[in-house]
């Protein structure tokens, strides 16, 4: 399994913000106990959310709740209103028959003067009225912070490639400056590589330590290699070619490329050989050639 590939792709970020099926969520926790790395990101992803949650969080609003402990000094319980106004009937019903004990033209009395008996639905339905309004706005205020955090995670990514990239420049100008001085030691060679019959204009450099045997090549003007050939770097020792390496350049100007190690040369040569190398050179194919000898 192509486990960096897995975690680029996005799943884990999805599974954090509780995005994927109970599928996925198994397949998640299953490979997350098999890989280290599949864990390590899932720790970072919740680490990263839970931050930024505690970032953006929002406590509700103070006056919210003094408001509805307000309203609720104010409204008598239920239990007293209905007491108060079975009291109200009986001395009405005493008022106009004369007698508790009359069973015609009893009339019930119905406040009229706006009591907190006539309000207590309308207070009922504004409570209802503010929970849906409460409800809408963290249901938004969810979604909202969901893609907050989505942006937030993508983010991070985008940071991690930039520092990757960063550190590989870094990496690759140790590298040539590290090449750089081995060239300039006072015990490597430059040797001039000039074109044969095959092509007059050719022209590299071979850079040789005498005393660490390292070989450096640089390619200044050789032909485009065909599809099916491939350019290799012969030391002559003893009066044997020795196989160095295998050129990585289409014809262009490259880069200082390493070759292998070679102890005690005495000429160095480039052949054109089929891709892959071969283990003895092809020397009616040979575009490049210096004797150190005469040089």
């Amino acid at each position: 399994m192509d486990v960096n590939k897995y975690i680029s792709s996005g799943i884990l970020e999805e599974y954090v913000l509780g995005a994927v099926s109970t599928q996925e969520k198994k397949e998640v926790d299953c490979l997350s106990h098999i890989y280290p790395e599949i864990r390590t990101e899932l720790d970072q992803l919740e680490i990263v959310i839970e931050n930024f949650s505690n970032d953006i969080a929002v406590n509700p609003p103070t006056r919210l709740k003094t408001s509805i402990l307000d309203e609720i000094d104010k409204t008598p319980q239920f239990e007293d209103q209905i007491a108060d106004q079975k009291m109200k009937v009986v001395r009405n019903e005493q008022k106009h028959l004369g007698s508790p004990d009359s069973e015609t033209n009893k009339t019930i009395a119905i406040p009229k003067d706006g009591s907190t008996s006539s309000r207590f639905p309308w207070l009922a339905a504004a409570s209802i009225i503010g929970l849906l309004l409460v409800s809408s706005f963290q249901y938004f205020n969810n979604n909202s912070t969901k893609q907050d955090l989505a942006l937030a995670i993508e983010d991070k990514k985008n940071q991690e490639t930039e520092l990757a990239s960063l550190k590989k420049s870094i990496n690759d100008l140790t590298n040539e400056s590290n090449l750089l001085n081995k060239i300039k030691d006072p015990s490597t060679r430059t040797l001039t590589l000039k074109g044969t019959d095959n092509y007059p204009n050719g022209i590299a450099r071979v850079f040789w330590n005498e005393k660490t045997d390292e070989v450096f090549f640089q390619s200044l003007d050789i032909p485009t290699a065909p599809s099916n050939k491939q350019y290799q770097l012969w030391a002559i020792v003893d009066g044997t070619p020795v196989d160095i390496g295998l050129l990585s350049l289409q014809g262009e100007l490259v880069d200082i490329q390493q070759m292998k190690a070679v102890k005690n040369a005495g000429a160095f040569a480039v052949t054109l050989e089929k891709i892959g190398g071969s283990p003895s050179p092809n020397l009616e194919a040979m575009y490049l050639f210096v004797d150190m000898s005469a040089s």
